[in-house]
């Protein structure tokens, strides 16, 4: 008797597992996008993913008429299940040369320079070939490896942190003498993070332009729902509306951070 009712229970939580299983793929979403915590274009408020690139998908996929679902993971997770998953979509990401063969490039973003951001006591920096010598923060599986890869600086001097708070605590903290990020990110980010110092930028390392990009074996039906939504809103009042809060951070200085003697174009 006792072996019959072990032997039910099992069916029964076989049976509840495969109705699980079920009910999770009737209510999956058209497309599972994944990005960072990095302000002002995507970040966490409240358990919200909100910020100017989260909203404006979220529309695209309102406009789209497909269900999306939102969420914030480290930098290099995030890559690595959009890499996995068709239908699955990745923001705000560079587009570089060596990223070009494995994604579906939606809608550009925003172009915005990269910058090497220093403290008043980091070591005088003149050319990329002096970043040899230090050691630069970068969010790990970012493009800002890249570019210092692409520019010859040398593997030991590219410290890879989780995410840019993670990236910004090591740069407070004196473990990497300069980290890289832009204008407007940094701007955020030391309003959420204010530094016990003056934060400057130095040099200027490229011109990045960020894209909504998806899996290459997507279906090639919501790929062009998407894109012609998002091309659609990037000439919209509503894109211009939320991108003019968030103005270029000419106005670093008001947050503790600007531009040194030592920066070059």
């Amino acid at each position: 008797m006792m072996i019959l009712l072990t032997s039910l229970r099992r069916y029964q939580t076989c049976l509840f597992a495969v109705w699980l299983a079920a009910a999770a793929s009737a209510q999956a979403a058209d497309v599972t996008a994944y990005t960072e915590e990095s302000p002002p274009y995507h970040y966490l408020e409240n358990g919200k993913v909100t910020g100017v690139a989260a909203d404006l998908l979220r529309a695209a996929c309102e406009r789209a008429k497909l269900s999306c679902d939102i969420q914030v993971l480290p930098w290099a997770r995030a890559m690595a299940l959009t890499r996995l998953k068709p239908n699955a979509l990745l923001f705000s990401l560079v587009r570089t040369p060596g990223r070009e063969a494995s994604f579906v490039w939606l809608s550009p973003i925003v172009t915005e320079p990269v910058w090497l951001y220093g403290r008043p006591d980091s070591p005088a920096i003149q050319s990329l070939a002096d970043l040899n010598h230090v050691r630069v923060g970068v969010v790990n599986g970012s493009s800002g490896a890249d570019f210092l890869r692409a520019a010859g600086v040398a593997p030991q001097a590219i410290d890879a942190a989780n995410g840019s708070e993670a990236n910004l605590r090591k740069f407070s903290l004196h473990r990497v003498d300069f980290v890289l990020s832009t204008d407007n990110r940094m701007q955020r980010q030391l309003s959420r993070q204010p530094m016990p110092f003056k934060v400057s930028k130095v040099l200027q390392i490229a011109d990045a332009t960020s894209y909504y990009a998806m899996h290459p074996q997507s279906s090639p039906e919501i790929v062009q729902a998407l894109r012609t939504a998002l091309d659609e809103l990037r000439n919209s009042k509503l894109y211009k509306d939320k991108l003019g809060r968030n103005e270029p951070a000419e106005r670093l200085n008001e947050t503790g951070a600007g531009c040194s003697s030592r920066c070059h174009n």
